[in-house]
């Protein structure tokens, strides 16, 4: 069986602060907060493995995606790295059993999620999909869904869980801290947590066939409200785009991979 794992950091156990989510913040949070991720990865790896994986790929989501090393991943785990790359999730597609959401944050405007944004909380306010609120977890379980591949757990803050649950129905998740503000929160221990991740991963592949894709029915328009003209004014000239006003632009199109494309080439030119 073949699984994938999409990683963010702000989802992680522990984490809370801007000042963890990079280098250039403070290094050695920041160097603390990845290796509670990669224990988390690792964990989701054990799982999948006890349920029969033989081919997991994982995809580094957070920031520029190249800071999390490919030798300290747990065997058969291969690694997607680097920015930028022309796909929402590289190297899915409908040979996949199962996609899983680990160390995710709640979408943008979330008062009870931490560090909660959709894309980057200096670009994006929101986005709409098809009239419905949707911020990265719910992006790429579409994305997953448009290959029939079926979402079967995410991990992260109360919010993202809570948010995880609406989209997709009998989803596994594994709360990793219940969020007091957007910077506060009251955090599992990490070895409880990854011993809870390794359990429900195995269950979610272990169930995998009876759970449904997350859809919604084409064609998709996205509405993205930006924080700043600036990032309008930047993507003016960009071929698919609708200027909707001095903050808010549009992306229409007749399947959602072509959509996140546009998405992602947007978001590298602000």
């Amino acid at each position: 069986m073949r699984a994938y794992i999409l990683t963010d950091l702000e989802g992680v156990c522990g984490v809370a602060s801007d000042k963890e989510l990079s280098a250039s913040g403070d290094a050695p949070a920041y160097q603390r907060a990845r290796s509670r991720q990669l224990a988390e990865i690792n964990a989701t790896i054990r799982g999948l493995k006890a349920a029969g994986a033989d081919d997991i790929l994982v995809y580094n989501g957070h920031g520029p995606a190249w800071d999390l090393p490919p030798e300290l991943l747990e065997r058969p785990a291969r690694l997607v790295a680097g920015h930028p790359v022309e796909d929402g999730l590289p190297g899915l597609d409908d040979s996949f059993n199962a996609f899983c959401v680990i160390g995710q944050h709640a979408m943008a405007g979330d008062a009870a999620g931490v560090l909660d944004h959709t894309g980057s909380n200096l670009h994006y306010q929101d986005m709409i999909l098809n009239d419905k609120p949707v911020g990265e977890f719910g992006l790429s379980a579409l994305l997953a869904g448009e290959y029939n591949v079926p979402t079967v757990l995410a991990s992260g803050d109360r919010a993202l869980c809570v948010e995880a649950k609406d989209l997709v129905p009998g989803i596994y998740t594994v709360e990793t801290k219940a969020g007091l503000s957007r910077n506060a929160a009251i955090h599992r221990h990490p070895a409880d947590v990854c011993d809870e991740l390794e359990q429900q991963a195995k269950l979610a592949l272990e169930g995998a066939s009876h759970t449904r894709p997350p859809k919604m029915d084409p064609p998709y328009d996205l509405t993205v409200k930006c924080g700043s003209p600036v990032s309008i004014q930047r993507n003016r000239m960009v071929p698919g785009i609708e200027i909707v006003d001095s903050r808010t632009y549009r992306i229409k199109a007749g399947d959602l991979a072509s959509v996140m494309r546009l998405l992602m080439l947007t978001g590298w030119i602000v």
